[in-house]
């Protein structure tokens, strides 16, 4: 074969990729594991697909299967009268499959969400968006990682444990183009999974994981919250906007971990 790109080569490479695509899409359906989680989450409930609202950005082959990036991007109105109420961020191959919920409203000026995850197997990851008046949007990335939730932790139990539940709030610039600000809630955890090993005694390491998380305002409303379990990575980050209700606006958040344990600090909203 001489290389060079013809018509004909260019048109069947074309369309074996549009097959591949429509292969992937159809796995990505009726994978088995996805048909359960499906069931239990939604039941009958119609779900767009590939809906264009909504974009999951995650690394085709992160170098880390236990602390896998994720981003949720959308597109959809976010004010009184339309709004996405809550993503649910599945990952269908890991032991726990719905990795997180996030709750959202018409406080959060867009329904952007970032976090860290682990991924356990090659897998489906997608994003399911709720509208508040019921709507379903979907869309998916494949994700190449394996191991994530048995990676061995990062930092030895007992720094983890000298640092555990404090809790970092970080404020990105204002851009000037609108009132949401876009936030950055930071928690050290080490957010055993119970798969993991301890590398000293070879033992599993108990269970120990964040569960929920709640940011209020100084209205006393929920402008943010999450529930999740083994699916996110030690130490997560939590990415969200919202819209400050006025210049001594302070945000609150409440982190409440497996074990009952409650961590809990507040920060004034920056203005300049």
């Amino acid at each position: 074969m001489n290389g060079k790109l013809t018509r004909r080569n260019f048109l069947i490479s074309g369309a074996a990729a549009g097959i591949a695509l429509k292969f992937n899409q159809v796995l990505a359906d009726t994978s088995q594991a996805w048909t359960e989680i499906r069931e239990f989450l939604f039941q009958d409930k119609d779900i767009r697909k590939g809906s264009k609202f909504i974009r999951l950005e995650a690394p085709e082959r992160p170098p880390n299967g236990g602390d896998v990036s994720i981003r949720i991007v959308s597109s959809y109105p976010q004010n009184k009268k339309e709004f996405i109420a809550k993503h649910y961020l599945v990952i269908d191959e890991n032991p726990s499959p719905i990795a997180g919920v996030f709750s959202l409203s018409p406080k959060n000026g867009n329904a952007n969400v970032g976090t860290r995850v682990r991924v356990n197997a090659y897998s489906n990851v997608r994003v399911i968006s709720e509208t508040g008046d019921g709507e379903l949007h979907m869309n998916t990335a494949f994700v190449k990682a394996s191991g994530g939730c048995s990676a061995p932790p990062m930092k030895d139990d007992g720094i983890a444990k000298l640092t555990m539940g404090k809790l970092t709030l970080v404020q990105a610039e204002a851009d000037g183009s609108g009132e949401t600000r876009d936030f950055q809630l930071s928690i050290m955890h080490p957010n055993y999974s119970g798969l993991q090993k301890d590398q000293v005694t070879t033992y599993f390491i108990p269970p120990h994981y964040i569960e929920t998380i709640t940011v209020t305002n100084s209205a006393g409303e929920t402008v943010f919250a999450a529930r999740g379990d083994i699916s996110f990575s030690e130490n997560p980050s939590f990415d969200f906007s919202y819209i400050p209700v006025g210049k001594d606006d302070v945000l609150s958040a409440k982190v409440v971990d497996s074990r009952k344990k409650v961590y809990e600090s507040r920060w004034p909203v920056q203005f300049a």
